[in-house]
């Protein structure tokens, strides 16, 4: 029959595809088909570059037009045959591809693939539909594999130190995307067959400033408000707090390359669905030197916990104070006192607390309070305090701990690599790891740093101002106090920064 009216369909999903296959090639090849058949061309439809995963065909049509416009052409039934390649091209899950198939039988026309050919009939048959499965299931097939290829070639070139994933960080540049200007601004290349990233200088030299900021007491939104003020270059538009945080919390500034983990989630990392985790020594230059990049996550971690809710607070001692068992002392509305959580939700917490003890809140700001001026007023006690004991065998010890930890690390995540580990149990010990090594790093970065801390710290007429103002003392009490532990018979122990 020739008054088959017809669409022409053409896209790829991946970049192999397109050196193979282009979308010319395939409009070039429907036209033959239609002029030898002398089918009048109703409309060309492109997808333009490679299609996303989508599911739902109203996704697609409101982000691609050539899906929008064959919903137009099919409430028009401006045709009979929507002609592709193969039904893989109508997408790229099976979901996608059916709900295309459904549209266009609702308006009587029919998809003509050129890759298995069916002889086009006025009603669909019951081989339309087999073909139709066969079609999307060979679809479904090759997307798994070149899921599995892609993985495996990632996961490969990490083991190696190349970076893979997402953009360029902020510091670095690509070695082959290098443009004449850049030379006099990155580092030398010796090999470029062993490098895939340089520093970048001008860059570079914001990301120590960055650290360095946060490590002297500045909080995050003053570093991006500060960053906006002097003009320097951000990664995007303008400099915010997110860029930020995910810059004091990428090992990529520390030499290391990670594949199969997504950062800066709701809850956190969380681990990519079908790739295998790989956390290695990358080939590029550290800008961050390790401690200083530990001790930053540390400290972001206890700014955390401690400035979320708790800074907020207008209670003194709300999220500074602990009891012996390990979890936070809170005070009730209608109390007085402060009761441990593990005894006041022992019913529901995993390791309730056995001791009912209390303490009344206005003793136990006034005990508070005379430390901190005992502190001040006593200038050996404050010079105790405010200089740290640079001991070489402390800090051999911590390098040495640190070294076990790394090693503790890298055995957890080849044994998840391998799926030697159920992923809850890795991600526990892997928790408990980092945590401990973020510990040691801030210890050592306080080791190399004693006139940096001592000029960061409040001096002793700041701590004797803030005595009598609330507001004032509460934030003193962060900036001096990093717990206060009550023990089972009511003494307190309080833990100076």
């Amino acid at each position: 029959m020739t008054d088959f009216r017809a669409v022409l369909w053409g896209a790829v999903s991946s970049k192999p595809q397109a050196e193979k296959d282009s979308v010319a090639s395939q409009f070039r090849d429907a036209r033959a088909l239609c002029e030898e058949r002398q089918w009048p061309i109703a409309a060309e439809l492109e997808v333009p570059g490679h299609s996303r995963e989508y599911i739902f065909l109203h996704d697609a049509a409101r982000d691609m037009d050539a899906y929008a416009r064959l919903i137009e052409l099919c409430d028009a039934d401006a045709f009979d045959l929507l002609i592709c390649r193969g039904r893989d091209r109508l997408g790229r899950t099976d979901a996608l591809i059916a709900q295309v198939e459904a549209i266009v039988r609702q308006a009587s026309a029919t998809v003509y693939s050129m890759t298995i050919p069916s002889e086009p009939e006025q009603e669909p048959s019951g081989r339309d539909t087999w073909l139709s499965a066969i079609e999307r299931a060979k679809a479904q097939d090759e997307i798994r594999e070149l899921t599995r290829r892609s993985t495996q070639g990632s996961s490969a070139r990490t083991r190696q130190g190349f970076f893979t994933v997402g953009n360029t960080p902020y510091g670095y540049r690509k070695v082959h995307e290098l443009k004449p200007d850049d030379f006099d601004n990155i580092e030398a290349i010796e090999d470029r067959t062993q490098k895939d990233m340089v520093i970048y200088e001008p860059e570079a030299r914001i990301v120590r400033m960055i650290y360095d900021w946060y490590l002297d007491g500045m909080s995050i939104r003053a570093i991006a408000v500060k960053l906006n003020g002097e003009g320097h270059k951000p990664p995007r538009v303008r400099w915010n707090q997110t860029q930020v945080r995910r810059m004091l919390r990428n090992p990529t500034y520390i030499g290391r390359v990670r594949y199969g983990v997504r950062q800066n989630t709701p809850r956190g990392e969380t681990i990519m669905r079908h790739a295998p985790l790989v956390d290695a020594p990358g080939r590029h230059t550290a800008i961050i030197d390790a401690e200083k990049y530990h001790a930053a996550v540390a400290l972001m971690t206890r700014r955390g916990k401690i400035r979320g809710r708790a800074a907020a607070s207008t209670r003194l001692l709300t999220g500074l104070l602990y009891c012996e068992c390990g979890y936070a002392m809170q005070k009730p509305h209608n109390s007085p006192s402060y009761y441990c959580q593990g005894y006041y939700h022992r019913k529901t917490v995993a390791r309730p607390c056995t001791n009912k003890h209390t303490v009344r809140e206005d003793e136990l700001q006034e005990i508070v309070k005379s430390e901190l001026r005992a502190l001040a007023s006593n200038p050996i006690r404050y010079s105790e305090w405010t200089t740290s004991n640079n001991d070489t065998n402390r800090r051999d010890a911590l390098l040495n701990t640190l070294a076990s930890i790394e090693k503790s690390l890298t055995f957890w995540n080849r044994q998840a690599e391998r799926g030697h580990v159920a992923e809850s149990e890795w991600l526990e010990n892997r928790q408990r790891l980092q945590m401990e090594r973020d510990a040691i790093g801030a210890a050592l970065h306080e080791l190399d740093n004693t006139e940096q801390r001592i000029t960061t710290l409040p001096t002793a007429d700041e701590i004797l101002s803030a005595l009598d103002e609330s507001k004032a003392l509460r934030q003193m009490l962060l900036r001096t106090i990093d717990r206060v532990v009550i023990d089972y018979n009511g003494n307190i122990d309080i833990h100076w920064i």
